[in-house]
């Protein structure tokens, strides 16, 4: 006969990340046999857990990681059942990803260390090397790939540690997985994808060392690498171009400097067959940063990691709550994982808008005697005062953890350079709200007609962003100025005036206008069935 052990408590804590398809929660796992210690709890949100294949995905994510133990990889410890919603327990890692640590030295006009920045290249291939070469049980090659790297999704720690994050959009040959991998389409952030993905000619490991390559790049330039415009002789100037604009950022002898763009102009090359391996690469990188004459990722990571997250507003937002696992969807199974089939609801939620729980500790206390007249006037009292016709009681729902207000994003000039301080660098930031901290839209089942065109014949506008998290595909029209792109668009001289935005977002297609007057940035959203683009 199977017993069951305690169900496992997780106490929330904070609210570190949020998105399209769910949230990332500091909590403190409480075993039920005295055992506790923090984790992070990524949960897809009540919307999207009804959805199939979003629940498939999230299960598959934690079924991969769970098969990879590298320590610049993100350490799943479980997979549970948390009422209706699936959950990834992993260790938290406090921080920012590196995409926010860019932006901050962007506005603050400082360099990011080429030391720092090629050693977190040399960790992210570094890991891609483990995952390429993990095998599963029998010792068979999984020919896993990661997909989408890119700095949003590499995160380092106050102390200099560095984390290949999420895994969902990965592939691999494992008997386990439910998602079913698309055949067609891309798959992955286009600015960071290789010429062979874009042109859908082929999906192999070199496509992620070509990712890796670009976050390099993007550390040093301070701005994404961009599109590649595919087309070989165009790619080979595009990625001379960038790598003329990196070598003054590089600081150390000259041979030096000149190897390490050697190995990144490799790392980029158009061919997949001219890139190295992602342990070679890793190799090199680690051992050139030791050669640059430059701040190094560790004490790098102990001075401005601080301020990354006071400048960005990303220190985690507390919330209160308990959330219990389901522990007959992991009865029969090792190590507590739970079955793909659904088991009963046991989730507990306890939040008071940030009063801590309450604790009930008087039932214990009752006798049976009192439990079961308690119950009998209970009854009684329902009996007496059932409302009459036409008038229904409130149907009880199971509270839900509600999402942090943000503030709509009010663009402002560029700043000029300053000193970097907390404070300093705070005061300086573009007010917009951090894409990780964005209101959770909701999906819609509704299509988008075709717009009208847009009128946009005015003066060029030198630059301007359009972006969208999480959506599948983003197009951007001004005049005869086409734009395209997955979770973001950027624009280069294009007309001022109404341009149409046009986005595929969670299998369901939107438009918007937006007025393209200055460089500026326009951060979309869905809410209430409609794409808004403020």
């Amino acid at each position: 006969m199977t017993t069951n052990g305690p169900s496992r408590r997780y106490h929330l804590r904070a609210l570190v990340g949020q998105g399209a398809f769910g949230e990332v929660y500091l909590a403190e796992l409480d075993s039920g046999a005295g055992f506790r210690r923090k984790v992070a709890l990524k949960m897809l949100s009540a919307d999207v857990a009804k959805m199939r294949e979003a629940s498939r995905r999230i299960r598959d994510e934690a079924r991969i990681l769970g098969r990879l133990s590298h320590r610049h990889i993100v350490a799943v410890s479980d997979l549970v059942k948390l009422g209706d919603r699936w959950a990834v327990v992993m260790d938290y890692v406090p921080g920012a990803d590196v995409e926010q640590v860019v932006d901050v030295l962007h506005r603050a006009n400082a360099p990011f260390p080429s030391s720092a920045a090629l050693e977190v290249g040399a960790a992210i291939a570094s890991a891609l090397d483990a995952v390429f070469k993990a095998t599963d049980d029998d010792g068979r090659l999984l020919n896993v790939l990661h997909r989408d790297i890119k700095p949003s999704n590499v995160r380092i720690s106050p102390d200099g540690e560095v984390k290949v994050l999420d895994f969902g959009v990965a592939r691999v040959d494992m008997e386990e997985r439910e998602a079913k991998t698309r055949a067609q389409g891309w798959i992955g952030t286009e600015r960071y994808m290789s010429p062979e993905r874009i042109l859908l000619e082929g999906d192999t490991a070199a496509g992620d060392v070509y990712a890796t390559a670009a976050s390099v790049v993007e550390m040093l330039l301070l701005r994404p690498l961009g599109r590649t415009p595919v087309l070989e002789d165009r790619h080979h100037a595009f990625v001379d171009e960038a790598l003329a604009e990196a070598r003054p950022r590089l600081v150390g002898p000259p041979e030096v400097i000149e190897e390490a763009l050697a190995w990144l102009q490799a790392g980029l090359a158009a061919r997949p067959a001219d890139r190295p391996a992602a342990g070679d690469l890793a190799d090199a990188l680690s051992r050139l940063a030791r050669r640059l004459e430059d701040e190094p990722l560790q004490p790098f990571a102990r001075r401005f990691m601080p301020i990354v997250v006071e400048s960005l507003g990303a220190a985690p937002k507390p919330v209160t709550g308990i959330l219990v696992e389901d522990s007959e969807a992991r009865e029969g199974n090792e190590g507590g994982t739970p079955p793909l089939e659904t088991g009963t609801d046991r989730t507990l939620l306890e939040f008071a808008d940030g009063a801590p729980p309450v604790r009930r500790w008087w039932v214990p206390a009752l006798g049976l005697g009192a439990v079961v007249a308690i119950l009998a006037i209970v009854v009684v009292g329902l009996w007496t005062f059932t409302p009459g016709p036409g008038s229904e009681p409130p149907v009880p729902t199971l509270a839900s953890i509600p999402a942090p207000v943000v503030a709509e994003p009010v663009p402002e000039p560029a700043p000029a350079p300053l000193e970097l301080t907390p404070t300093a660098v705070a005061a300086a930031s573009v007010a917009e709200a951090p894409p990780s901290s964005a209101p959770r839209p909701r999906p819609a089942p509704a299509v988008a007609p075709t717009p009208a065109p847009a009128v946009a014949s005015g003066p060029p506008v030198e630059r301007a962003l359009v972006s969208l998290k999480d959506a599948s595909s983003l197009v951007v029209t001004c005049g005869t100025v086409v734009a395209n792109g997955t979770a973001s668009v950027r624009l280069r001289n294009a007309p001022s005036g109404t341009c149409n935005v046009q986005a595929s977002y969670l299998g369901n297609d939107y438009t918007a206008r937006i007025a393209l007057d200055r460089p500026r940035e326009f951060h979309c959203t869905v809410s209430g069935g409609a794409l808004a683009c403020p």
